[in-house]
């Protein structure tokens, strides 16, 4: 940079040497600012770090460092504007645009997925009745050949048979000894019994809860170890009560503190938060390393112990929160400190793959992405870190580098107490790259490219039953954006109230009054209602079927009496309008696995036809589908995952239903409509990722929601410009499509106008003054009134039937041994005979070879046994007739190839037509954001001095070159006055305070 040398650590840290020297224009003021130099925020990109600008206060005694806002922000800009170059620099120069894009290729564009064929299997041992769709087969398949397999099926796709199936058969081949096999709890019996369907002579053994006492937990490991059992299956909590041993766990904690050391020492000293995140860490593994090491415990309940020599998880997006050792800091979606399920988990797959090489490892799951694409690295650390290591990619900061682009918003804390820096991935890039790494381990199933005989949506699409707000909703909505204006202003103590509590209350009133206000009563025109309307009408319908409905909420499940319970008020008003109370249940109602059975079977028969529950409760595994009629969202859930596993109980294979109704219940000018456009989105870009299609280059990550104040104004006030973004992003993305697709033709068009028709041309005319060589050359030596004649071995022949002789001599030696015959001289053209390399069956007989007329170029064709005269024939019309053909052909290429040339250089030179359109629809979304992140007075200008917004995006602290898709494969505001305080004994306090799930 600027000739200074950049180096890279083995921890994948980038210095910049002698950056503290230039003291010039350009590193201080063109790309850097007074209190952050071009160098420093360069190598902040380069290192995935914050770009900003902290403050050193004193308060009694006590230093701390406070975000400077305005500095900050000059540095960003700084950084955005340095980005953008970089990005320009690499790919405006052909040379270092080959030169990247060749080695980006070899490192990540090399692979050829393989394709997996499983219908010439057999399964010795399995219920003949049954047989597996040719999906199902394929993933056996791999399971068995392919190393660690991710099972990336969708909801109802039958994952279930696919891994009994392939532990089944690799425990027949001899490939495995026994299998682990860990389901969600209440999943537990269900495995167990689909198992013993599939496989009626499977030797399984099921934990049950007592197994794991202190009493019995010897006769388990005994059971465990001698058993010759298929597979043992246990649920999630069970299987992480069986640690590794001390020793393995010693060994693992050493590995990541390690890990920790290496990036404490490359770190940049000023980088405060990142210091600090690292130092916590590892002075937790510290902390547990002394634990372990100064206790004493019986280690003969450890998984090394067991015999597991194959583990199968379903459901494994629940360990989806895997911790990292990262320099970046404060990133949503990554977990920087460990969650205990998820570290036990990584410990036995690292025992695993060390001990068998990534090979016995079997992952399940039908929402593969659920939070943040940060999982597809979790993913992949469980099952393939071979992988990563072999692309360079060793640690999550070289991975987040080259697929993800980090932003920092400076927003206001949700308490209101100030500003903090907010990072997460903005986007993901090089997803086709990314994908070819996942699909390497992953085999992914979608809808689209399985065609499940599953029954079709009602209607064709989801039904969207949207609500009027009652008085009180409305009253209290700008209740709520009161308290949220006062927290923006800074005017509240946190402890009392902020925007997570709001975000939650606002929740609560989308779904009903009384969830805030107990004394309230249901209006006919609440969502409530609506529901309960639609559950009556699907009820009466399917009287004959016996249809059962799903209905889904995760708030307000209270089961006391003191709380509003929306659970209850539905079940109530269900048996007002004549339905038995028998026919309907809370998922919540089953605690044990047999009585959760009992219920599922029950459903599953239309002996019971409602069943209200959470996400947690029944959004997965659960097989109730067979009388499926209706699923009804009552709230929105947070992520698109849920959704998906809630829909799945309905739409699958086995329901005898051909229509299913989803209905999703919105009340206006609340949260709901805000939440659902958001999760809607969310649900756009994982599917344009987990495609059967090519993958988009470049997508938006998938992380959680929380409400901003500015957004709390917008939905309180009925704002439209909700609807205007929405639209607006969907026009931005289409147009930013077709800008990479006229940029990839520009690309294109470089390459042909500066290299390739250049040469062409060149080409083209060198063998044209070839070709008039030879005309010339021949016209020399034949004049137009020329007798025949031909030279064959020094002898000339003057006789067309003679010469046809020695021409069938030399084609049946050409023939009998594959060779070139040289014939003679015909005018001064020297004339052969050839096999014809156009003819696959050369040795076969009567096949043809060809005459060939060698000048400055080569002319030939056919000839063949049995025709005499007309072989001497062709090989006249070769230079009478050929070499003028051959001059039209090349003068033609060559003017076409300067048309092209021509036309590639006005392709170079031609702009985005549609760029005007996109820049005034960024511009219009911009100004929208600011809207509907600010508060800003009207029509007033946005100077660059002022404050940043709290929720404005500002460039990352990294640079990432999006691989494009080419033809190489590869405001600031003026802030309001403040509002007086609101007295804090006058905050509503809503009735809601507990929850249940």
């Amino acid at each position: 940079m600027f000739g200074h040398p950049v180096t890279r650590t083995k921890m994948g840290e980038y210095k910049i040497e002698g950056k503290y020297q230039d003291h010039s224009i350009a590193a201080n003021q063109t790309y850097g600012t007074s209190r952050m130099s071009s160098y420093h925020i360069f190598e902040n990109l380069l290192n995935q770090r914050d770009v900003v600008i902290r403050d050193r206060k004193e308060v009694d005694g006590k230093v701390y460092y406070e975000v400077n806002a305005k500095e900050t922000q000059l540095a960003k800009e700084k950084a955005r504007q340095m980005k953008e170059a970089f990005k320009s620099w690499v790919w405006e120069d052909i040379d270092r645009r080959e030169k990247y894009v060749e080695r980006y290729n070899e490192l990540f564009n090399a692979i050829r997925g393989r394709e997996y064929d499983g219908s010439h299997q057999t399964f010795p041992g399995m219920n003949p009745a049954i047989k597996l769709r040719p999906h199902q087969e394929n993933a056996v398949l791999r399971g068995k050949l392919g190393g660690n397999t991710l099972l990336a099926h969708c909801v109802g796709a039958g994952k279930s048979f696919e891994m009994i199936a392939t532990t089944m058969e690799k425990k027949r081949l001899g490939l495995i000894n026994k299998g682990c096999v860990v389901v969600p709890k209440h999943l537990t019996l269900q495995m167990a019994s689909e198992w013993m369907r599939l496989y009626p002579n499977a030797k399984l053994l099921v934990a049950r809860p007592e197994d794991f006492t202190k009493d019995n937990r010897q006769k388990f490991i005994a059971r465990c170890v001698t058993g010759d059992y298929d597979a043992v299956i246990m649920s999630f909590t069970q299987f992480e009560r069986i640690p590794m041993s001390d020793q393995s766990r010693k060994q693992f904690m050493e590995r990541e503190l390690n890990e920790i050391m290496d990036a404490l020492e490359e770190v940049d000293d000023t980088d405060r938060v990142s210091v600090k995140a690292l130092e916590r860490q590892k002075r937790q593994i510290e902390e547990r390393l002394e634990k372990l090491l100064s206790s004493k415990k019986d280690n003969s309940l450890c998984f090394e112990k067991l015999g597991f020599d194959y583990l199968v998880c379903d459901e494994a997006h629940n360990y989806k929160n895997c911790f990292v050792t990262t320099k970046m800091s404060n990133v949503a979606g990554v977990q920087t400190t460990a969650a205990q399920k998820s570290e036990d988990m990584l410990m036995k797959t690292q025992y695993l793959n060390d001990k068998y090489g990534c090979n016995n490892i079997l992952f399940a799951t039908g929402t593969p992405v659920s939070n943040s694409m940060v999982e597809f690295y979790v993913m992949q650390r469980y099952l393939r870190p071979d992988l990563l290591k072999n692309a360079g990619l060793q640690t999550f900061d070289d991975w987040a580098s080259t697929f993800g682009e980090v932003v920092s918003q400076l927003e206001i804390k949700p308490a209101g107490n100030g500003f903090q820096m907010k990072n997460r991935f903005s986007k993901f890039v090089n997803i086709p790259e990314l994908m070819q790494m996942y699909k390497e381990f992953a085999d992914i199933q979608t809808p689209d490219m399985i065609k499940l005989p599953v029954p079709k949506l009602k209607t064709g699409e989801p039904i969207v039953v949207t609500a009027k707000p009652d008085d009180r909703q409305k009253a209290y909505m700008k209740e709520l954006a009161a308290r949220s204006e006062a927290i923006h202003n800074g005017n509240i103590d946190p402890s009392v109230d902020n925007m997570l509590k709001i975000t939650h209350e606002a929740r609560l009133l989308g779904l009903d009054s009384r969830c805030i206000f107990k004394e309230a009563e249901p209006t006919p025109d609440s969502k409530v209602m609506k529901l309960l309307d639609n559950l009556e009408q699907n009820y009466r319908d399917t009287m004959e079927q016996k249809g059962v409905q799903i209905v889904f909420c995760d708030i307000a499940i209270n089961e006391d009496s003191e709380h509003f319970s929306v659970y209850e008020a539905i079940k109530a008003d269900l048996v007002k309008r004549g339905i038995p109370k028998e026919e309907i249940c809370f998922a919540g109602d089953a605690q044990t696995d047999k009585a959760r059975a009992e219920m599922f079977e029950q459903l599953r028969k239309g002996e019971k036809r409602f069943i209200i529950a959470s996400t947690s409760k029944l959004g997965t595994g659960a097989n109730v589908q067979d009388k499926i009629c209706a699923i009804h969202h009552l709230d929105i859930p947070w992520k698109p995952a849920d959704l998906t596993q809630q829909d799945g109980r309905g739409i699958r294979q086995g329901n005898s239903f051909d229509e299913v109704g989803i209905y999703h219940y919105l009340t206006e000018e609340t949260f709901d409509a805000y939440m659902m456009g958001i999760i809607t989105n969310k649900a756009k870009f994982i599917n344009q990722i987990m495609t059967s299609k090519d993958p988009v280059r470049v997508s938006e990550d998938v992380d959680e929601m929380v409400l901003t104040y500015s957004q709390m104004q917008a939905i309180a006030s009925g704002n439209p410009m909700i609807k205007e973004k929405i639209q607006l992003d969907n026009d931005v993305a289409n147009l930013k499509n077709l800008e990479a697709e006229h940029k990839k033709m520009v690309f294109s068009m470089q390459e042909l106008a500066e290299r390739k028709l250049p040469q062409t041309i060149d080409n083209y005319a060198d063998l044209l003054q070839k070709a008039s060589g030879d005309l010339k050359a021949f016209q020399e030596q034949h004049p137009d009134n020329a007798e025949f004649k031909m030279e064959i071995g020094g002898k000339i022949f003057d006789e067309r039937a003679d010469v046809g002789e020695q021409i069938e001599k030399a084609i049946i030696k050409c023939s009998t041994t594959g060779e070139t015959v040289k014939l003679g001289k015909y005018f001064g053209f020297d004339v052969s005979i050839e096999k014809n390399p156009a003819n696959s069956n050369f040795f076969n007989s009567g096949t043809p070879c060809i005459a060939v007329l060698q000048g400055n170029l080569k002319y030939t064709s056919e000839v063949s046994l049995g025709n005499n005269v007309g072989n001497v024939r062709r090989i006249e019309n070769l230079a009478g007739i050929q070499i003028n053909q051959k001059i039209q052909q090349l003068s033609a290429n060559l003017d076409k190839a300067k048309s092209d040339l021509e036309e590639a250089k006005a392709n170079v030179a031609k702009p985005f037509g549609r760029a005007e359109e996109l820049a005034e629809k960024l511009k219009r979304l911009e100004y929208v954001n600011a809207q509907l992140s600010t508060d800003k007075n009207d029509d007033e200008p946005m100077p660059v001095s002022d404050i940043p917004t709290e929720n404005e995006p500002v460039q990352a602290a990294s640079v990432v070159v999006a691989m494009p898709v080419s033809a190489y494969t590869a405001d600031k505001i003026n802030p309001k006055p403040q509002t007086p305080p609101v007295p804090q004994n006058n905050i509503p306090k809503p009735v809601y305070n507990k929850m249940k799930r």
